[in-house]
């Protein structure tokens, strides 16, 4: 940039958006569209926008001083503390958190030349300025992690030094450093994860691993996010829960602060797949909850500002909830009168002709069973939010609230409600099993009873020849056991605050971001004796790689695809699977893999370490490509010639490398790998490795190039294969 460019750009009368503007202009004139793919945002909420005729028609602009207000109470342990800073870019953020903070140290990694004289310069040359600037990048590039190895391993740079493995503040948080910084940079890696993801993936891990800026205790992060990166990390269904969302919610204790849209409203082929949308009285509950544990610590929102609504909530929904974990009794001769009940039920159930429609002749004894239903969250679902999947035959029949029989209604949503209902009552007899089993009685012969009953629930009410619709149903239980869960299975249930709202134009250029408050728990996952914290981490990320791949199979299958016997022999070494009051089931199998806790995620990778018959890891990297294996053995024309076969198994491995290293090894560069694919094709073949596979030319186009990782692709088609 020239020197009369920043002469423009610093000139103290325009608004700190138009200076952005100077400094990076839109590429042809044109306003970037805020749905799309940003590489570049900063904050511009502040005052300044308001002196500039920027109020945006009118509406109430959140300002830094709000978002600072807001979580003030969590950050007063943080005065005097080294503030990390990476991407500041415009600085506002940056200098309304060192306002407040009044930090020792406020170290900015901006590595962009274009912020550094009009918005870093003017920060250090201030009077008594505690500010001190580095070139290096913090993320999304390929060398962020040596970057961070740079300024954390060499403790003067921060005046933090490594803490010994057995120091117990090591797991700790220590509230001497905080890091901040934005994730919405241009992404250069070369492989096919998104750069913000990637970094928020890497802070996960190795805060449970002590590693870098987590060397001398825990630290706690707020990072600037693009809100179409969070929604791998903040799921709105366990549906769409994954290793990402897992591993976040293993490690550390993550808040929105600022939101403009929930993650729910990017997910716009629920609707189309007629996937049912969350009941909205378990959204009550979780914001009454929410309000209790922001009035605990002392969080009040900001004077005229407005709280952004994860879910909406419905009027009627707001009374109609009731967990099926809560413990009720303690007797036997109790859990015998609630087996009976519901085991009468079943048979009237049973006794009811399962038609279309409701007939007269079947109103009398279904009216009964709708009017006994104990979980009236069940049948709120169904009437708040009818599945297309059944109603589509009879629109607007459904949809009228309250536990009451209507003519016309599907007698399929009904039988799903009471298949929900029996389930939910079954896994509350569980709960109770486990009371009992605790108090000293002998339940020897009540296992086999609950699961015969459960065997009848299913095989006569839950078999549902439609998959969409059996699919729909079983999600009306679930999403009531995630969340009654003792820690929900959803991150965003979690939360201690709700997040304010902004709105894209808080951002220049415009654009849809969010600030995530993550802190790591204090979570130990060493296994004294047999294995460090290192090697723990690695191990659960491995399994929990492998595992989410299989998230929607129960976890009894998806450990015997691991190992022989797998399921067998770990199961018993992680009480919480098996008990219901911790979120597992009496029977493993009625679980998925996608309802773990994470108490029993960290089970299963301390169990595993300590397993003698556990397989190596490239062995369950193998495993998982078993279709791809079968695709190869097909006899059809499409078939790959023998020499592209060895070749795309080869790719398969290379691509479960890069799957399956730690974490904090993503950090390859293109012509390493370039490297390593050359040195070994040469091994198979003479022939150059593209004029091989273009001898097969179905190759191309089958559903096998999509299988292998973004960065083979291009390495397939860069010029030095050709």
């Amino acid at each position: 940039m020239g020197t009369k460019a920043i002469k423009k750009v610093v000139d103290a009368k325009k608004s700190l958006s138009e200076r952005l503007s100077h400094a990076f202009p839109a590429a042809g004139g044109k306003r970037p569209a805020r749905s799309a793919r940003i590489y570049r945002a900063d904050v511009v909420i502040d005052m300044d926008q308001d002196q500039h005729g920027m109020a945006w028609h009118g509406a109430l602009t959140l300002r830094s001083d709000d978002v600072i207000k807001y979580i003030a109470p969590t950050l007063e342990p943080y005065k005097g503390c080294t503030i990390v800073d990476i991407n500041p870019g415009s600085c506002l953020w940056s200098d309304k958190l060192h306002q407040f903070l009044k930090p020792k140290r406020h170290i900015l990694m901006e590595p962009d030349e274009e912020y550094i004289e009009p918005f870093v310069r003017p920060l250090l040359n201030k009077r008594g300025s505690t500010y001190v600037h580095t070139n290096l990048s913090g993320v999304n590039s390929r060398d962020y992690i040596q970057n961070w190895n740079d300024i954390f391993t060499s403790g003067s740079f921060i005046g933090r030094n490594r803490l010994a493995q057995n120091d117990p503040n090591l797991r700790r948080v220590d509230t001497s450093l905080l890091i901040t910084g934005s994730l919405v940079r241009r992404n250069d890696l070369f492989w096919g994860a998104k750069g913000s993801q990637l970094s928020l993936s890497n802070v996960t891990w190795l805060s449970l691993q002590n590693r870098i800026f987590h060397q001398a205790g825990l630290v706690r992060m707020l990072w600037w996010v693009a809100e179409l990166d969070k929604i791998a990390f903040l799921p709105h269904l366990s549906n769409y829960k994954h290793f990402a969302s897992a591993s976040l919610g293993l490690s550390c204790t993550t808040d929105e602060v600022v939101a403009i849209k929930s993650s729910r409203s990017y997910k716009a082929d629920s609707s189309a797949l007629g996937m049912r949308s969350r009941y909205s009285g378990i959204a009550a509950e979780s914001s009454a909850r929410v309000q209790e544990r922001m009035a605990d610590r002392g969080i009040n929102v900001p004077e005229g500002r407005e709280l952004h609504q994860l879910e909406q909530i419905k009027k009627h929904a707001t009374n109609q909830w009731r967990s099926p974990l809560a413990v009720e009794y303690q007797t036997l001769p109790e859990f015998e009168a609630e087996f009976c009940k519901l085991h009468e039920a079943v048979e009237k159930y049973i006794a009811i002709k399962c038609g279309r429609r409701i007939t007269v002749s079947h109103r009398p004894a279904l009216q009964s069973l709708v009017d006994s239903i104990k979980y009236p969250q069940v049948y709120g679902a169904i009437s708040e939010c009818p599945s297309s999947a059944t109603t589509r035959r009879t629109p607007g029949v459904a949809g009228r609230p309250g536990p009451k029989v209507f003519e016309g209604v599907p007698a399929a949503e009904l039988r799903k409600v009471l298949w929900a209902d029996f389930t939910l009552q079954m896994i509350n007899l569980e709960v109770h099993y486990k009371v009992l089993e605790e108090n000293g009685v002998d339940v020897s012969a009540l296992k086999p009873r609950l699961a015969s009953l459960l065997q009848q629930i299913d095989e006569t009410i839950g078999w549902i020849s439609n998959v969409q619709v059996t699919g729909d149903a079983s999600r009306l239980w679930e999403d009531i056991i995630d969340f009654a869960a003792p820690n929900p299975i959803l991150i965003a249930d979690r939360r201690q605050y709700e997040p304010l709202q902004a709105k894209p134009e808080d951002f220049h250029p415009a654009a849809n971001l969010c600030l995530l408050d993550i802190t790591p728990k204090e979570l130990d996952m060493a296994v004294p004796g047999v294995a460090d914290r290192a090697e723990v981490v690695t191990i659960c990320s491995y399994l929990l790689k492998f595992m989410f791949s299989f998230k929607n199979r129960s976890l009894t299958s998806v450990l015997e695809r691991i190992a022989p016997n797998a399921a067998k022999d770990l199961i018993p070494m992680v009480p919480a699977i098996t008990d219901p009051r911790r979120g597992g089931r009496l029977d493993p199998a009625n679980l998925k893999v996608r309802q773990l806790t994470d108490e029993m995620m960290e089970g299963l990778a301390k169990a595993w370490v300590e397993w003698p018959f556990k397989p190596e890891t490239h062995e369950m990297a193998i495993e998982m490509f078993d279709e791809a294996q079968g695709i190869l053995r097909r006899t059809s024309d499409e078939a790959l010639t023998p020499e592209a076969q060895k070749l795309f198994i080869l790719l398969l491995l290379f691509s479960l490398m890069l799957r399956y290293l730690p974490p904090a090894r993503y950090d390859f560069t293109h012509t390493a790998a370039t490297f390593y694919v050359l040195v070994h094709f040469k091994t198979i073949t003479s022939e150059p490795p593209i004029k091989t596979l273009r001898a097969s030319p179905p190759f191309l186009d089958s559903r096998l190039l999509v299988r292998l990782p973004r960065c083979l692709r291009k390495i397939l088609s860069s010029s030095c294969l050709a």
